[in-house]
């Protein structure tokens, strides 16, 4: 008889309890879980707070949600125009895939290809400006043509430097 008790009484409430035992521990784990999370939370919130004013606009100007395709074209334009330069045939790619070494990404990439005519000191202040706007950019590829010819002799600029076509293609990025 106490056989019979311990098999059909005893040992499932026992493992009852074993279970609901498991759960609770499951439960009490998560919970510190989840206070950990808040911790960081209200430490992230803390450094935010504590961020200067204007700071959100030019991590905005850095990386932005979205880059539009004009406007990025339009920034570029300024910058060489800024540098006595003109461009030509301009082409905008949006929203290339930038990935990651795991082969994931948060961001796209935007391309912006387009030529430049002008001297080597003219290229250089472009790309010295490039380097220092606050937005986050690339120069990916940079290429020249040996010369414009006129005639056998190359063009030159009123100062004696030699003109040349400049192929560019500069890259934004920003969140998807």
């Amino acid at each position: 008889m106490a056989g019979a008790i311990g098999l059909f009484i005893v040992t499932p409430q026992y493992d009852e309890v074993r279970t609901l035992q498991l759960t609770e521990d499951a439960l009490l784990q998560d919970l510190e879980d989840v206070k950990t999370i808040n911790e960081k939370v209200d430490a992230l919130r803390t450094q935010h707070a504590e961020l200067p004013r204007g700071a959100e606009a030019k991590l905005d100007v850095l990386l932005p949600e979205r880059v539009d395709g004009v406007r990025f074209l339009i920034d570029v334009d300024a910058v060489v125009l800024k540098n006595g330069l003109q461009m030509r045939n301009p082409a905008v790619s949006a929203n290339a895939a930038a990935k990651n070494a795991t082969g994931v990404s948060r961001l796209s990439k935007n391309m912006l290809r387009f030529e430049i005519v002008g001297t080597y000191a003219e290229l250089q202040g472009l790309l010295v400006d490039i380097e220092r706007s606050l937005a986050l950019r690339d120069v990916s590829s940079l290429s020249f043509t040996s010369g414009e010819v006129v005639g056998a002799m190359p063009r030159y600029n009123k100062s004696g430097e030699i003109i040349r076509s400049y192929f560019i293609e500069i890259g934004t990025y920003s969140f998807r």
